[in-house]
C-alpha cells in the first residue's frame, strides 16, 4: 500500500512538471511573438525594468549613507572623549601615552575606550597596540 501511494505521488509530481514546462514554453513563445510585431514594447519593459533597478539601488545607497553618518557621528563623539595624548597616538609605536598606561579601574577615559570597542572596533584597534604590546590592564579590551 505504501508503495502504490509513493508511485502515485510520483506520477503526480510528474505531471505537474510536465504541465508547467508547458506553461512556461506558452508563455516564453508568446513573448517571443510580442516582441517581433512591438519591438517597442520590450523596450519599454526593460526601460522600466532597469528604472526600477535603479530606484532600489539608489535607495540602498541612501540607506548605506545613513549608516555612514550615523558612524562618523560615533566616531566623532569618541574622538572629543578621548584625551589628545590617546587621540594622536599612532599605530606601531613602541612607546604608549602615560594616559593609556595609567588607565584605573571606573577612569573617564577607560570607560570611553569599552565605548569605542563596543561601537566601533576599527577605532580602538587603530588607537591600541596589539594585545602583545600592550599594557597588561589592556589585555580584557583587545
Amino acid at each position: 500500500d505504501q508503495e502504490e501511494i509513493r508511485t502515485g505521488v510520483d506520477q503526480c509530481i510528474q505531471k505537474f512538471l510536465d504541465v508547467a514546462r508547458q506553461t512556461e514554453c506558452f508563455f516564453l513563445q508568446k513573448r517571443l511573438q510580442l516582441s517581433v510585431q512591438k519591438p517597442d514594447q520590450v523596450v519599454k519593459e526593460d526601460v522600466s525594468e532597469l528604472r526600477n533597478e535603479l530606484q532600489r539601488k539608489e535607495l540602498l545607497v541612501q540607506k548605506h549613507l545613513s549608516k555612514l553618518h550615523h558612524w562618523q557621528q560615533v566616531l566623532d563623539q569618541q574622538k572629543a572623549v578621548l584625551p589628545s595624548s590617546i587621540a594622536s597616538f599612532r599605530p606601531g609605536s613602541r612607546v604608549l601615552p602615560s594616559s593609556i598606561a595609567s588607565f584605573r579601574p571606573g577612569s573617564r577615559v577607560l570607560h570611553s575606550l569599552l565605548l569605542a570597542r563596543k561601537q566601533s572596533p576599527p577605532l580602538l584597534h587603530s588607537l591600541l597596540l596589539t594585545r602583545k604590546q600592550s599594557p597588561p590592564l589592556l589585555h580584557g579590551l583587545l
